[in-house]
C-alpha cells in the first residue's frame, strides 16, 4: 500500500505542477497551481519513487510496479525543465569580453525585516551605478541607509542623484531628470483585512541621465520600478492588466528638479499619455518568473535571467528562496550582461543585481 500511495502522490504531484505551468496564471484557480516551485516537485517526485521502490521491494507483492515508469518520466520532466530554467549556456556568454562599462543597478525588498542595520553597506558592496530599494523602514535605520546611499553621488555632479518617495528610495551615479508614479485600480480580494485592501501597489518611473555611458541615441536610461500587490487571493491577471492600464493612461504630471533641488511638478505634452518607453523594468512582481500575466505590464521586454542569468533565480523567501518574484526586463534598446540573485544576509528577499549594455 505504501508503494502504490508513494507512487500515486508523486504522479498526482507532477500532474499539478504540470497543469500550472500549461494554464499559467491565467485565471485565479490555476495561479495556485503556477505558484508550485519546480525544484520542490523535482524533489517530491524523486523522493516518492525511491520510497516507493524501497516499499515495494520489502512488500510480499509488487505494489506501484505499473506506476513507477510513469513517476520515472515525471521526475526527470520536472528536473529537465529545472536544469533548462537554470540557463547553463548562459555561462558562455559570461565569458565574453565586454567592450562597455554599461550600468550595474542593484534592487532589493527590504520588506518587513526587522533590524536593517547594515543595510545601505551592502548595497554599496555590489558597487551598483544605481541602486533602488523597496519598503525601507521607518525606524532608526533609515537614514544610515539613505546616508549610505549618498555616497553613490559623485562629489562633484551637479543634479539630485539621490530620491525616496512612498515605498522606493533610488539612489545612483546619474543624476535624475525627471520621475512620476501610478497607482493601479483595485483589484477584488478575499482577505479584506490585507494590506492590498487599502494599498494597490505602485509603478515608477525614474529618468537618468547617463552621459553617454550606454552609447544609446538617446542619452537618458528609463527604469520602471514595480511594486505590485503579494495578496494570493488577487487575481494576478486581474493586478497585471490593471498595473499596464494604469503605466498607459498615465496623464502626469512628470516631476522634475529645480536649480536647488525641489521637484517641480511640469504636465505632459497635449496628447501625450503614458510612461516614457522603459529600458529596464524591475521590482517586486509578486508571481514567478515566466508568469503570462506578467506581459499586461512588461509587453515585449525581456528577462534578464533569460539572457544572462546562470543557475537558480529564487527572490524570495531569502533563506528557502523557492520564488523568482523580484524580476527585472530589458526594453529594445539594451541588453542585460549580468543577473545575479545576491543573499544580502538580511531581509525577507534576496538582491537582485543586473548588467546592462547599450544594443
Amino acid at each position: 500500500m505504501l508503494a502504490r500511495v508513494s507512487a500515486l502522490a508523486g504522479i498526482l504531484g507532477v500532474l499539478a505542477w504540470g497543469a500550472g505551468r500549461w494554464f499559467n496564471d491565467d485565471h485565479l484557480w490555476s495561479q495556485v497551481l503556477f505558484w508550485i516551485p519546480t525544484g520542490a516537485v523535482a524533489v517530491f517526485a524523486w523522493i516518492t519513487l525511491i520510497l516507493s521502490a524501497i516499499c515495494s521491494k520489502l512488500s510480499l507483492r509488487m505494489g506501484g510496479v505499473k506506476l513507477r515508469p510513469f513517476l520515472a518520466v515525471g521526475a526527470l520532466v520536472v528536473t529537465a525543465w529545472m536544469a533548462w530554467s537554470w540557463r547553463p549556456l548562459n555561462i558562455i556568454n559570461a565569458l565574453a569580453p565586454r567592450s562597455e562599462p554599461g550600468v550595474r543597478v542593484a534592487y532589493w525588498n527590504l520588506s518587513v525585516e526587522r533590524n536593517a542595520a547594515g543595510a545601505g553597506d551592502v548595497v554599496l558592496a555590489q558597487e551598483p551605478d544605481i541602486a533602488i530599494l523597496a519598503n525601507v523602514r521607518s525606524d532608526e535605520h533609515r537614514e544610515p541607509i539613505l546616508e549610505a546611499l549618498r555616497n553613490l553621488t559623485p562629489g562633484d555632479s551637479d543634479g539630485v542623484h539621490l530620491r525616496h518617495e512612498h515605498n522606493i528610495t533610488v539612489s545612483g551615479r546619474f543624476p535624475i531628470r525627471r520621475w512620476g508614479v501610478t497607482r493601479p485600480k483595485r483589484v477584488t480580494t478575499l482577505l479584506t483585512e490585507w494590506r492590498s485592501e487599502w494599498d494597490t501597489g505602485r509603478v515608477t518611473f525614474i529618468e537618468f541621465d547617463t552621459g553617454g555611458r550606454l552609447g544609446l541615441e538617446k542619452e537618458t536610461f528609463v527604469v520602471w520600478i514595480a511594486d505590485l500587490p503579494s495578496d494570493p487571493t488577487m487575481s494576478r491577471a486581474e493586478v497585471m492588466s490593471a498595473a499596464g492600464a494604469a503605466v498607459r493612461v498615465w496623464a502626469g504630471p512628470a516631476l522634475v528638479p529645480d536649480a536647488l533641488g525641489r521637484w517641480i511638478g511640469t504636465p505632459l505634452p497635449e496628447g501625450e499619455r503614458g510612461f516614457p518607453e522603459p529600458d529596464l523594468i524591475i521590482g517586486d512582481m509578486n508571481t514567478p518568473r515566466g508568469s503570462r500575466s506578467l506581459r499586461h505590464l512588461v509587453g515585449d521586454a525581456r528577462s534578464s535571467h533569460t539572457q544572462a542569468g546562470v543557475g537558480p533565480d529564487g527572490t524570495w523567501m531569502r533563506r528557502l528562496p523557492l520564488w523568482a518574484i523580484d524580476q527585472a526586463f530589458t526594453g529594445e534598446r539594451v541588453r542585460a550582461t549580468r543577473s545575479d540573485v545576491i543573499d544580502p544576509g538580511l531581509s525577507e528577499h534576496r538582491m537582485l543585481v543586473v548588467d546592462i549594455e547599450g544594443r
